[in-house]
C-alpha cells in the first residue's frame, strides 16, 4: 500500500489522540524478551510464497521506557534464499504504509529473483496485520470504503474523517494498547532485537517507503550489524507528518522551532553514515520523489543514487537486482540514469 495524504493525517491523529491518556498496564513481564519463539507459517492468499518459508514470532517490550509492562508479539518469516551457495547475511525487509501486511510484498519479490542469495526476513511491525495486538480499526476501515463515493476533501469528508480517527482511537484505546508506543523509534528498536534474538552477526537492510524512512531510524539508532542498505522510493527522515496539516501547521510551529534548537529533541536531522546505501527512485512516484533520495543522502558518505525510467513506487521488485562485487546493481534491461556516486571503500 502506498503512502497517501489519507493514511498519513489518519496515522498522525491516532497517535496524536493517543497522548490524551494511557491504558491500563499488563501484569509483568515474567519471560526473557526479547526472545524469538517459533511457528507454524499461517495460509494467506496472495502470499503463497509462505510455503516455503520458516516461521515464529519476536516477543518484545511494548514500550521499552516501562520494565514490567506489556509485551507484543511480532510475526517474522524468514525466506530460503535459492541459491546452493547461500551467503551468511540476510537482507531484512522493512515493509510501508505505514501499516502494509508485509507478507503480502514477498511473492512479488521472490518471483523477481530479489537477492537469490540471500535469506529474506520478513517482520509483521507493531500494531500490523498478523502482529499481536494488530491494531486494526473498523472506524477506518468503514470511512476509507465511504471515501470512494465522497467529494475529494469537501467539509463533509474532513468531518467524516475526523470522526473516524476519533472513534478508531477510542476503539484501539479500549483494546488496552499503549498508543503512543507505536512509532518509528520502537520499530526500529524491534528490528534491532530481532537481530541479536537470531545470532545474525550482519545483515543488509531493504525498505520501501515508509520503510525506508524506518530504515534510516534503524540506521541513526542501532547501525550495528548493518553491512547494506537500499532505501526504495525514499522518505527522507526530514519528512514531518504535521507538516502536511494544512489547517493545524501554524499551531505548531512554534513547538516545531523549539524541537529544532534541542538535539536530542530534533530527530528530523539527515542521518549521518558510511553504510553502503543504494537510493532507487521511479521517474513516475509521485509519492516519494527523487527530491526525497537527494535529501536522505545528504550526509551518507556512501551513497549512490539511480533513478530508473517509466518506473512508479516501490521499484526494485520490478526492475530486478543482480549482485555486482559487494554491490547490488540494477539489471542491464532497467537503463538507470545515475544521479549521484559517492562511495568509500565498500563494507
Amino acid at each position: 500500500m502506498a503512502v497517501t495524504h489519507q493514511h498519513i493525517v489518519l496515522l498522525a491523529l491516532v497517535l496524536a489522540l493517543s497522548v490524551v491518556g494511557r491504558s491500563a498496564q499488563a501484569p509483568e513481564r515474567t519471560a526473557t524478551v526479547p526472545r524469538f519463539e517459533p511457528t507454524p507459517c499461517p495460509k494467506l492468499q496472495g502470499a503463497e510464497a509462505l510455503a516455503d518459508a520458516s516461521c515464529g514470532y519476536l516477543i518484545v517490550p511494548e514500550d521499552r521506557s516501562r520494565a514490567s509492562g506489556r509485551t507484543i508479539r511480532l510475526m517474522v518469516a524468514k525466506y530460503p534464499a535459492r541459491s546452493p551457495e547461500k551467503r551468511a547475511d540476510p537482507v531484512v525487509y522493512l515493509a510501508g504504509g505505514p501499516g502494509d501486511i508485509a507478507p503480502l510484498d514477498v511473492n512479488g519479490l521472490v518471483s523477481a529473483n530479489f537477492i537469490r542469495d540471500r535469506d529474506i526476513l520478513v517482520v509483521s511491525q507493531r500494531g500490523t496485520m498478523f502482529s499481536e495486538p494488530a491494531l486494526t480499526c473498523a472506524a477506518a476501515d468503514n470511512f476509507a470504503r465511504e471515501l470512494l463515493g465522497l467529494r475529494f476533501y469537501s467539509v463533509v469528508t474532513k468531518r467524516a474523517h475526523l470522526a473516524a480517527t476519533e472513534a478508531c482511537r477510542r476503539e484501539l484505546a479500549a483494546t488496552g494498547a499503549d498508543l503512543s508506543a507505536y512509532n518509528s523509534t520502537e520499530n526500529a528498536a524491534d528490528f534491532a532485537d530481532l537481530r541479536k534474538v537470531l545470532g545474525l552477526t550482519t545483515w543488509n537492510v531493504y525498505g520501501t517507503s515508509y520503510g525506508s524512512y524506518l530504515a534510516q531510524t534503524l540506521m541513526r539508532d542501532h547501525p550495528e550489524g548493518i553491512r547494506s542498505v537500499i532505501l526504495d522510493s525514499v522518505l527522507p527522515t526530514t519528512y514531518t507528518i504535521p507538516g502536511n496539516w494544512w489547517i493545524t501547521r501554524a499551531g505548531f510551529d512554534n513547538l516545531f522551532q523549539a524541537c529544532a534548537a534541542e538535539t536530542a529533541c530534533n530527530m528530523r536531522q539527515p542521518v549521518a553514515t558510511s553504510i553502503p546505501t543504494l537510493l532507487i527512485s521511479g521517474s513516475f512516484d509521485t509519492l516519494t520523489s527523487l527530491a526525497g533520495a537527494k535529501a536522505a543522502a545528504a550526509n551518507l558518505s556512501n551513497a549512490t543514487i539511480i533513478s530508473i525510467p517509466g518506473v512508479g513506487h516501490v521499484v526494485a521488485p520490478r526492475v530486478s537486482l543482480r549482485p555486482s562485487g559487494d554491490r547490488l546493481v540494477p539489471r542491464r534491461s532497467a537503463r538507470p540514469r545515475y544521479i549521484l556516486r559517492r562511495s568509500t571503500k565498500a563494507a
